[in-house]
């Protein structure tokens, strides 16, 4: 079996399509973003590892377990495995235009026609939540083993004013020809009776930027945004191993929407880390993360990068975000980029050895301004134990991102405080759960200890609220929430975004 890194993301379109990407989700249509939380590393009874996903409604002023779901996919009319890990994976969308939104669930470990072949199920939204009626089960026609479809998950309108949106199905370890792990992704279009046909995309798809290398990893991380403005959603894709200008410095993919069909080749753009500090050396994994929000309010979308290998002069692995501006013809190169660390202005923390800031990225409108903010995670970070977590939260402004009122956050005051190994901030979603008009942080801690360390590595997750509400943490022993806490859950690891 070949290694592979586990690094662990609308209703109708209205007449223009909103700039903020959609990384949260309103399954029963009543006002109010709901979460879901996988939890891949979930046994049902002596089924190891099968995976199982928790979802929360929304409500004012907290998120509530009242209407609480869990499902495993033995809950849809699927078969729990050993190591399948349902849940590694997590997007959001309308697939099917009926104004609720629905849920994509990877599982990248899925033995289908071969080890690790991979496969999504979609859940769809209905006024009781999701349900399990209509699901559907997707997997890579034409696919062989160690491909693991599913691994990463974004969704898009990418066919112009469609009302429907679109499924990106990361596949890194696609082979292409003989490139072995060269990696692609799965257009899947939406349409009323759901998601259908699919088109893979890759490096040597027709004017796509760069060729399709052994172990490339193309699609290990995706995104979506509306990067020109236009009436149909774009989409980024990582190639974190890609050897461009030496080994594994990484690449970015940028696709455009269109008006006819999903995705085009035309005008698509290729980034590199160049222009970034230290410009592109060997391990730097740009793209290993990837968010978009406007994050100068313009009404274009913008593209946040992790560049998690990063050294900063003497300090190997410190990580850092590079930030690309969307306009009118696109993303901008490099003319307006930005590069973030922990050592930019009034940053909170300072850049260290093997903290790999930007591990995570979500964006979202944390403070109601109307302008995209980003979150960072450093799951690696030393704040109060080693690796036990941090995030940074930066702040969009008129023209740019700026470290303005920037905020740090660690886990000292979430269940048990900031424990070596935590890894707060691992996984990084939003969602605006009681509708105040400002999204609240999720951060997952999927190592967490719970019971005093008892039940090592059983996972939580805390809410930060963003205006009103009570910050909250959760886990599996959290009253209202099915199932309970196990050893090596790791509750969180995967999220939308």
């Amino acid at each position: 079996m070949r290694a592979f890194p586990i690094l662990l993301a609308l209703a109708l379109a209205p007449a223009a399509l909103p700039a903020q990407a959609q990384v949260a989700g309103d399954f029963d249509n009543d006002g109010f973003n709901d979460v879901a939380i996988g939890v891949p590393k979930e046994d049902n009874g002596a089924i190891g590892n099968c995976g199982a996903v928790h979802v929360l409604y929304g409500e004012t002023p907290n998120l509530t377990t009242t209407g609480s779901q869990l499902f495993f996919q033995s809950n849809l009319s699927l078969t729990d495995e050993a190591g399948d890990q349902f849940g590694s994976s997590l997007a959001i969308g309308d697939f099917n235009g009926d104004g609720f939104d629905d849920l994509a669930v990877g599982m990248p470990f899925e033995d289908v026609v071969g080890n690790n072949q991979g496969a999504v199920v979609v859940i769809y939204g209905s006024a009781a939540g999701l349900t399990a009626t209509g699901s559907q089960f997707l997997t890579r026609t034409g696919a062989a083993a160690n491909e693991y479809f599913g691994y990463s998950l974004t969704a898009a309108n990418t066919t112009a004013l469609s009302g429907f949106d679109e499924l990106i199905v990361g596949v890194p370890g696609q082979d292409v020809g003989a490139a072995t792990d060269a990696g692609g992704f799965e257009e899947y279009l939406g349409g009323s009776g759901g998601l259908g046909t699919a088109t893979n995309w890759n490096q040597n798809s027709t004017g796509i930027g760069g060729v399709s290398e052994a172990n490339d990893r193309f699609g290990f991380a995706l995104t979506s945004g509306n990067f020109n403005n236009d009436s149909a959603n774009d989409v980024a894709v990582g190639v974190y191993f890609e050897d461009f200008a030496v080994t594994n410095d990484g690449f970015v993919n940028v696709i455009y929407g269109s008006a006819g069909s999903g995705l085009t080749s035309t005008g698509n753009q290729g980034l590199s880390d160049l222009g970034a500090s230290g410009g592109g050396e060997t391990q730097d994994r740009f793209g290993a993360s990837l968010a978009a929000g406007d994050f100068g309010g313009d009404g274009d979308d913008d593209l946040a990068i992790g560049v998690t290998g990063e050294n900063l002069g003497a300090v190997a692995d410190a990580g850092e975000v590079q930030v690309y501006y969307g306009a009118s013809t696109g993303i901008i190169i490099p003319a307006t980029s930005q590069t973030w660390s922990q050592n930019t202005g009034t940053v909170a923390g300072g850049s260290e050895l093997n903290d790999r800031f930007g591990t995570s990225l979500v964006s979202a409108d944390f403070d109601g301004d109307g302008v995209g903010d980003l979150a960072v995670g450093v799951p690696d970070e030393d704040f109060a134990a080693a690796d036990d977590g941090f995030v940074n939260v930066l702040y969009g402004a008129s023209g740019s991102l700026s470290d303005v009122g920037n905020v740090g956050i660690s886990d000292t005051t979430v269940e048990g405080g900031g424990e070596a190994g935590d890894k707060f901030g691992f996984a990084l979603s939003a969602a605006d759960v009681n509708a105040s008009g400002a999204s609240e942080l999720v951060v997952a801690i999927p190592f967490e200890d719970i019971l005093t360390g008892a039940i090592s590595n059983a996972g939580a997750m805390n809410l930060r609220y963003a205006v009103v509400g009570t910050n909250q943490v959760w886990t599996q022993d959290t009253a209202g929430v099915a199932n309970s806490c196990e050893a090596n859950d790791r509750l969180g690891e995967g999220l939308p975004r």
